[in-house]
């Protein structure tokens, strides 16, 4: 059971990791694309 618990907060960490990345990268285009 604390073994699925920790895959399912690595799988979930994941996630939100990648989510905030593809995140900061959207707005770092955004404020290039300003800047210009």
């Amino acid at each position: 059971l604390i073994i699925h618990f920790k895959n399912l907060f690595l799988t979930v960490f994941h996630k939100v990791t990648e989510f905030l990345q593809r995140q900061t990268h959207g707005v770092d285009k955004h404020f290039r694309t300003r800047k210009e």
